[in-house]
């Protein structure tokens, strides 16, 4: 029988089977009437809309969109003003490209008022930051505006070459308290900060000239260039700023001579 089906033609295979199908007792059908209507009702009460094809030309449009998102959250994230905030001392780098620079330098009495070092650690209230590998500073200033802060300086020798416009080869100032009393102020598109350590605590270097803001007593600000690098940490709860010409490696070196000890 199977060789005669493979051999006939389609009218003679459309017979053949639907006798076969005859002499089949096959079982009865199950009544889907009213899964049916339901579906259709269902579908009556509930449309769902038909979703469109992107076209191509329409999702070269999305991705384009897309980059372009994401260009302006970049270019917002660069134009962003950002402050690094140490308490007494904050960093803001502000966008733009570095403009002129004050014509008043950052010297000693910037930091308060001429006193002995015993006499400066009694009106601040805290201990001076005194790092052993330069010895016992040439100079000290004092002041309480609005809060306490002590200020060291070394003369210039063939290990400590001179800061331009300063007698110095090294000038190390501690900030105390909750008040802001000097800020540096960068620029994204000139000026070099970057992230170091010194003890292993977090520490922030200013390589070349730069700005400081330094709050007076009477609450005023005055702004002066400084013209050598600037190494900034926290120890004691004291924030240390150390200017010198000298490089990364040399004023690390200095700094944790000084004693890290709690932040």
């Amino acid at each position: 029988m199977t060789d005669r089906l493979r051999d006939a033609d389609d009218d003679r295979l459309a017979a053949a089977l639907s006798a076969l199908a005859a002499a089949v007792d096959w079982p009865a059908p199950p009544d889907a009437t009213a899964r049916v209507v339901g579906a259709i009702r269902d579908r009556e009460a509930h449309p769902t809309l038909p979703r469109p094809r992107l076209r191509l030309p329409s999702r070269r449009r999305a991705i384009v969109l897309a980059i372009a998102a994401v260009l302006i959250v970049a270019s917002a994230a660069v134009a962003a003003k950002l402050v690094i905030d140490l308490g007494a001392v904050t960093i803001q780098v502000i966008p733009g490209r570095p403009t002129a620079l004050p014509s008043a330098v950052a010297s000693g009495p910037t930091f308060g008022h001429p006193a002995s070092l015993a006499e400066a650690e009694r009106e601040a209230g805290f201990p001076a930051p005194m790092p052993a590998r330069l010895g016992p500073p040439d100079r000290v200033w004092v002041d309480r505006a609005p809060d306490a802060r002590i200020g060291l300086a070394w003369r210039a020798t063939d290990a400590l070459p001179a800061i331009d416009d300063l007698p110095w080869g090294a000038v190390l100032t501690g900030f105390r308290g909750d008040a802001i009393q000097a800020s540096k102020t960068l620029f994204a598109e000139g000026d070099r900060l970057s992230q170091t350590t010194v003890g292993g605590r977090r520490a922030y270097w200013i390589a070349g000239p730069h700005e400081l803001d330094v709050v007076n007593p009477d609450g005023t600000f005055s702004s002066y260039r400084v013209t050598a690098n600037v190494l900034i940490w926290k120890a004691n709860g004291v924030v240390r700023r150390l200017e010198t010409t000298l490089g990364l490696s040399d004023a690390r070196a200095i700094a944790a001579s000084a004693g890290v000890g709690s932040s």
